[in-house]
């Protein structure tokens, strides 16, 4: 296995299906999660920005698991938090300056490449992502994300370095927050070894 992320602009209309299908296989149509392929179009098409795909290149090119975020608006983000649906969501694209509000979107690695170094080098190559982005001048004032499952929650806090928000159960299922704009989790992916 010999595994490569494609970022951003550099992911092809073909690398871009595969990900609909993989994210429309584990949220099928029925499922309270499910995403159509419009609302993915309209989330990351128009910036071509926080899209990473792990692609196998010694299994003909397959998809082996993404990353995806978006930047949003604080309005926006609290709307959603606050009784909103995923849906809702709108990316408006990042700028220069401190005030970028980052929505860690979702992570789908396929069970075969799990515990394969997969979600690890997406990891990486989003934080080297947001690390350029910072030396252009875009920073990010807060990010946010949604644990749907106990394992998410896990990689959250532990992966991610985020805290979670008043509505966090049990279980660990809510919402998170990184008020240091990722800061402390892009510190820790510099020194991760892949």
């Amino acid at each position: 296995m010999r595994l490569e992320v494609i970022a951003n602009q550099d992911v092809s209309s073909d690398e871009f299906d595969a990900m609909v299908r993989l994210d429309q296989e584990v949220w099928p149509k029925d499922d309270e999660s499910h995403m159509t392929r419009e609302y993915q179009e309209s989330l990351f098409l128009p910036h071509q920005n926080g899209l990473f795909l792990a692609i196998d290149r010694d299994n003909h090119n397959r998809l082996a698991g993404y990353f995806n975020c978006i930047f949003s608006t604080k309005e926006n983000i609290y709307d959603y938090i606050h009784g909103g649906k995923f849906q809702d969501l709108v990316n408006v694209g990042m700028h220069k300056g401190k005030d970028n509000i980052l929505y860690l979107y979702t992570a789908n690695i396929r069970t075969e490449y799990r515990g394969s170094g997969c979600m690890k080098l997406l990891g990486k190559s989003f934080a080297a992502w947001l690390d350029e982005l910072e030396a252009n001048g875009v920073e990010i004032d807060t990010a946010y994300v949604e644990a749907v499952s106990t394992d998410g929650a896990r990689t959250i806090t532990k992966g991610f370095e985020m805290e979670p928000m008043e509505d966090v159960d049990r279980y660990g299922i809510g919402h998170y927050v990184s008020r240091d704009g990722l800061v402390a989790y892009r510190d820790k992916m510099r020194k991760v070894e892949i």
